[in-house]
């Protein structure tokens, strides 16, 4: 078994996880320079679930005050169904309640059922669709949980 890792983002890294985006979001305006700028700003990060030679997911989410909103969360596809998405979000909220943020956000795709699963079983609560949210027309359904 590959020994795994949850760790911060780091420039090396940049290449990988803009290639994860495309292969899990191809419709993503996300570059590499996206997740290059992330290092640079205080309120965003992204956290890596790797093995020694791969990214294998990642979590992007940023704050302000004493809310977050979550960008991206992905698994590569061969590696969904281990757990990885879990302990990123669990991770990403334990750093998130360190910096004083009560309340998380994020947006997930009506037909993405197996990512609405994993919201729901982790505690996000459904409170307002947006039509038409994605440059495909799908429509999104938005999240929150609070963290106290």
């Amino acid at each position: 078994m590959k020994e795994i890792e949850i760790r911060p983002f780091e420039a090396k890294d940049s290449s990988q996880v803009a290639a994860l985006d495309q292969e899990r979001f191809q419709l993503s305006p996300y570059r590499e320079k996206t997740f290059l700028d992330s290092l640079s700003l205080l309120r965003q990060k992204i956290l890596l679930v790797s093995s020694a030679k791969e990214v294998l997911g990642y979590l992007f989410y940023g704050w302000v005050e004493d809310e977050a909103e979550i960008y991206r969360l992905a698994v590569k596809k061969k590696e969904e169904g281990k757990g990885y998405a879990t302990a990123l979000l669990e991770e990403g909220e334990r750093l998130l309640k360190e910096e004083g943020v009560k309340t998380v956000y994020l947006e997930v795709r009506k037909s993405n059922f197996r990512a609405q699963k994993l919201y729901a079983k982790e505690g996000y609560v459904f409170y307002r669709e947006r039509k038409a949210y994605y440059d495909n027309g799908e429509d999104a359904y938005c999240l929150k949980k609070g963290l106290e």
